[in-house]
């Protein structure tokens, strides 16, 4: 039988392509961050642009995050000195968000965290061109300390964290981050380095963070703390086997 002048509507496939990232963020009270391991930085000297996914406590990716930087300075700074920019893209490409470094000459000593040209600070845009918060290191003499600001400069968290950063034999703890907010009263957020067994500690630099965070919270404000992972990761925790 033939059914004249009907357009039949097709149901559409639920899968991971159909998710708006943003709005799944926003329900999340829990994400994880992981950098994916590079086989070229495993059989070569030299750092390779980071990669990284993120995904809900279920392991389910719904958001990837490229870093776009220049060789000479992979090759020739730190991690905590080279400029770049990361893309925080959903799974189809989607371009959600920047995270944007600027080169720093001597990024790295607390003591000189004073100095603009110094300091360890990542800026988030959203969209492109348009900041919605920024982290910066801050002077401290024994337990890190970072600032969380939001887009008109106005500090919402002050992330600390241990004294002594170390994950490795006999040290498998994970690292806490806890978030306080500016009056210096419990945010309910923390950052979390997780340790991820010897094997991909001691032959790789990819490292993997946990978010936690009222599901409540503001997506921008979460979106913020994506900024506070990678501050720690570049600032603590990435090393590059050619320095």
């Amino acid at each position: 039988m033939e059914l004249d002048g009907i357009v039949m509507k097709q149901p559409v496939a639920t899968n991971e392509s159909t998710i708006n990232a943003l709005d799944y963020l926003a329900n999340l009270d829990f994400v994880k961050i992981r950098q994916k391991v590079d086989i070229a930085e495993l059989i070569t000297p030299w750092e390779v642009q980071n990669r990284y996914e993120v995904c809900d406590a279920n392991d389910r990716v719904f958001i990837t995050v490229t870093e776009e930087s220049a060789t000479c300075q992979r090759v020739f700074c730190t991690a905590s000195q080279r400029s770049l920019v990361l893309h925080i893209q959903d799974i189809s490409g989607q371009e959600l968000a920047q995270i944007k470094k600027d080169f720093k000459c001597c990024a790295g000593g607390s003591v000189c965290a004073k100095a603009d040209c110094c300091a360890m600070e990542m800026f988030v845009e959203r969209p492109v061109g348009q900041p919605i918060a920024h982290v910066r290191q801050m002077f401290y003499c024994c337990f890190p300390k970072f600032h969380v600001f939001d887009g008109y400069g106005k500090q919402v968290f002050e992330m600390t964290g241990p004294c002594c950063p170390c994950q490795g034999p006999g040290c498998y703890d994970d690292l806490e981050y806890p978030l306080s907010n500016s009056g210096g009263s419990d945010s309910g957020a923390k950052v979390t380095k997780i340790w991820d067994g010897a094997g991909r500690a001691c032959c790789t630099n990819a490292n993997t963070f946990g978010i936690h965070f009222p599901a409540n919270m503001d997506v921008q404000k979460k979106l913020s703390l994506f900024g506070a992972v990678f501050v720690l990761d570049y600032f603590m925790f990435e090393s590059n086997d050619n320095e």
